[in-house]
């Protein structure tokens, strides 16, 4: 993979990351009724603003530790990356747990679904990481090419 391009999908990874975390957890843990009315994310409905946000942040985290591949193509980051997905993916259904676990403490409901919600979202996400990676890669390669 371009060196220059993995530097700066780590760099964009490592700062909006931390950004969607804390956004996560802040919304997380405010009142059920403050979030409902400050949230644009709603409009998705309660399983959709998981679903997105989840996709979001692991979109960004997978960009922060993808590993740099001889061949752009889906499968070879896939499999050059398998564990560090698994891992990750694991890494973030628990971070979600952990919150549904705690949200009573603040007023908010536990709920098994916002769980699902989180996995599928995050799954997405890093998927949708590999495949941005993948798209822009192939575009400089034939770009690298044609030179």
């Amino acid at each position: 993979m371009n060196t220059p391009l993995i530097k700066v999908i780590h760099v964009f990874g490592s700062i909006t990351s931390p950004l969607i975390f804390i956004t996560i957890v802040t919304f997380s843990f405010i009142s059920s009724s403050t979030a409902a009315s400050s949230s644009w994310l709603l409009i998705f409905g309660d399983k959709g603003a998981h679903t997105v946000s989840y996709m979001a942040l692991g979109f960004c985290l997978f960009c922060t530790m993808i590993k740099p591949v001889e061949q752009y193509s889906l499968m070879h980051i896939v499999k050059k990356n398998f564990m560090r997905i698994v891992v990750l993916w694991v890494l973030i259904i628990l971070f979600g747990s952990i919150i549904e676990f705690l949200q009573p403490r603040f007023g908010r409901g536990f709920e098994v679904l916002d769980i699902v919600a989180d996995a599928v979202g995050s799954i997405v996400g890093i998927f949708f990481s590999i495949l941005v990676t993948s798209i822009i890669n192939r575009f400089l390669v034939g770009k690298e090419s044609n030179s």
